[in-house]
């Protein structure tokens, strides 16, 4: 068996993976964004299910609130989705008792559970 081995010199193709690695790029433009000073300025909330399998007390939905200042996280479970504006109320209630002071702003996806007059009429 006869093994030919080439020279570099004689290759006149590039190395598409040598070019590419080889690469730079532009630093990435600075994310305009509001960064949050003090507990309770940004919450973001989150409701997740159906879950397959129900938790013990055959709840199958939770929704999640996230302080964005210290990245704290309350869970609170659900049987059904239609519980979140009751859920969302009372965290509001008990965050302001606790902490002294109003939640500033809320940050969810636009999902319909959160499209409805209770959410609307609490929020403004």
């Amino acid at each position: 068996m006869v093994i030919r081995v080439l020279a570099l010199s004689t290759l006149n193709e590039t190395c598409v993976g040598c070019m590419v690695g080889k690469q730079s790029r532009e630093k990435f433009p600075p994310i305009a964004f509001h960064e949050v000073e003090v507990m309770l300025e940004l919450i973001h909330m989150n409701i997740c299910g159906p879950l397959s399998i129900p938790s013990m007390s055959k709840s199958r939905y939770f929704i999640t609130f996230t302080n964005d200042y210290n990245r704290r996280t309350w869970i609170y479970f659900m049987k059904t989705k239609f519980e979140a504006f009751n859920i969302f109320n009372r965290f509001k209630q008990t965050k302001k008792v606790e902490f002294g002071k109003q939640i500033k702003m809320f940050c969810f996806n636009g999902r319909k559970e959160y499209n409805s007059k209770e959410f609307e009429e609490l929020l403004l």
